[in-house]
């Protein structure tokens, strides 16, 4: 029992760390005290028998009230498992008094015996080369090695990594370029390494070699199962044909397997097979990417929007492929979702004015509509003016190019009224308000649309009626 004064010590959680300190985490209270948060313990030297001092994490500011009888669900000590030193204590914690306010804490402490752990070194490596293909079991010797740790060569990391006591750690080699000289580092959890002054060499694997692929054609918008044999072939080796690597590739030592992505119609292309070694092999082989059918664009829907974009629009056409792309004049949409007859995106913003309407495909190839789309500019608002009555208001202002008219009005900023919508497209405006009251003060705002639907809205202003 600990009870070095007459407070309550409740709810208790313990644990040890690597050196064998014992902490323990606790409630604390009285009938003059709010729960608080605190914590004791114990090391290997102390007097048997006893605890340390008492430290309280943070003070209560809040008890449990209304009959709850909970406390504490979840209260635990936990040891961190990367330095083994630090502790981790949870508990409930009230800000105010309540019933149901209850907050979880967590505070963290060390014992000051309980230092960092030693950093590895690293002493020697066996055996100190292996194939550039990857795949040799390697020891790496040395101390400190932590639970956990993990090794690199050259910057590639070994897979299947064991540590065994705090001296030896076993794995295997990845695929690396051939190469001497090659770094050996262990890093331990807690994230202090070491680097060997041994090295290890990669020693080059034989190169792939590539001899045919078939078929030897497709259709430039790709989507072409092809398999290309050969030798020398590693695990995660892919292939290139005109420089585009192939999507979904299998691999086994004689043959890699893939799908041809999009590509610039072209008649020879180089076929490339690549190991992860970086050794590679050219076939006397080539790829022919067929001229898919090109885009056609026959229609935009809407033909205008705002300059400053966000219009949603649709492009009609035909022979759009997965991935196209389109521009209205040079600015490309955003959000396209693309079928072979459409591509919806929203404009981005843009001068005035009218502009080309463009897909392209990933292939390259494109094609532009003979329609048009035209930016206009959003109206501007000018020369507000009010002529007030005692019941009745006129409402006159201009914009820069022909727009419709509409006043918001009301005796707050909510605009608690809207005029009728005057869709005559104008420069000058002129709106009478009616149903007002004498003497009051109101507050308006103009609105004005122009041919494309474009909104302007005005700032607040201000009239009293007679």
């Amino acid at each position: 029992t600990y009870a070095p004064d007459t407070r309550y010590r409740w709810m208790g959680s313990a644990a040890m760390d690597r050196v064998g300190d014992l902490a323990v985490g606790y409630s604390l209270s009285s009938a003059t005290m709010n729960p608080a948060i605190a914590y004791t313990g114990r090391t290997p030297t102390d007097p048997l028998g006893t605890l340390e001092a008492e430290t309280t994490l943070i003070s209560g500011t809040g008890s449990q009230i209304g009959g709850l009888k909970r406390w504490g669900d979840y209260s635990s000590m936990a040891i961190d498992p990367v330095d083994d030193c630090t502790f981790w204590y949870t508990t409930e914690y009230l800000t105010a008094s309540g019933t149901f306010n209850w907050h979880t804490r967590v505070g963290t402490f060390k014992f000051a015996n309980c230092s960092n752990l030693p950093p590895p070194t690293v002493t020697g490596i066996a055996p100190a080369n292996g194939t550039s293909a990857g795949g040799t079991p390697v020891i790496i010797t040395g101390t400190a090695f932590q639970s956990g740790a993990t090794a690199t060569i050259g910057g590639v990391a070994l897979t299947g990594v064991l540590v065994t006591g705090d001296t030896t750690l076993t794995g295997t080699t990845g695929a690396h370029a051939p190469s001497t000289g090659n770094a050996i580092v262990v890093i331990n959890p807690d994230s202090q390494s070491a680097t060997c002054t041994c090295t290890y060499t990669y020693d080059p694997a034989p190169a792939p070699t590539v001899t045919s692929i078939s078929p030897a054609n497709g259709p430039s918008a790709g989507g072409t199962a092809v398999t290309i044999t050969g030798t020398d072939f590693q695990p995660g080796a892919n292939a290139t044909l005109g420089g585009v690597a192939l999507s979904g590739a299998t691999v086994t030592s004689t043959a890699i397997s893939g799908t041809t992505r999009p590509h610039a119609p072209n008649a020879t292309n180089s076929v490339v097979g690549t190991n992860p070694d970086t050794q590679s092999g050219t076939c006397a082989c080539t790829y022919s990417y067929d001229a898919s059918p090109a885009p056609t664009v026959s229609s935009v829907t809407p033909t205008s929007g705002a300059t400053t974009g966000g219009t949603t629009v649709t492009i009609s056409g035909a022979s759009f492929q997965a991935g196209a792309t389109a521009t209205v004049g040079g600015v490309a949409l955003t959000g396209m979702t693309v079928t072979s007859t459409t591509i919806s995106g929203t404009t981005g913003a843009h001068a005035a004015g009218v502009a080309s309407v463009v897909v392209t495909n990933p292939d390259t190839q494109s094609a532009s509509c003979t329609c048009t789309y035209s930016y206009v500019a959003v109206p501007v608002i000018s020369n507000v003016h009010t002529t007030p009555n005692p019941t009745t208001a006129t409402v006159t202002w201009t914009t820069d190019v022909p727009a419709d008219s509409q006043v918001q009005y009301g005796t707050t900023t909510t605009y608690s009224s809207t005029s009728a919508l005057n869709s005559t497209l104008v420069t000058s405006h002129s709106v009478k308000l009616g149903g007002l009251t004498r003497l009051t003060t109101y507050h308006y705002r103009v609105l004005s649309r122009n041919a494309a639907g474009t909104l302007a809205v005005s700032g607040d202003y201000t009239f009293i009626t007679k």
